[in-house]
């Protein structure tokens, strides 16, 4: 009962995981501005990993792996940024 909300995130995250695959070739095409794809991230994946937050008590190594998460697929969005 403990790790309950731990355990949700986790499943949210690897739902995320599933719908970003799902979108992968979209988020690779060249045809669609980064930006497009940004607000697709923002509509579709991000609500599906965010959905019924704000009743989440959030541990700091949970915000951690969302964040995580979350730059995750701003780097498959982005692709490789080499600096």
């Amino acid at each position: 009962m403990i790790n309950s909300k731990s355990e949700e995130i986790k499943s949210r995250i690897a739902e995320g995981n599933i719908c970003v695959y799902n979108l992968g070739q979209l988020f690779r095409s060249r045809a669609m501005s980064k930006a497009v794809k940004i607000k697709i991230n923002k509509m579709m994946v991000k609500l599906v990993v965010m959905c019924g937050n704000e009743t989440w008590p959030v541990k700091e190594m949970d915000m951690k792996r969302l964040n995580t998460w979350e730059k995750k697929i701003l780097r498959v969005i982005y692709g490789l940024v080499v600096e």
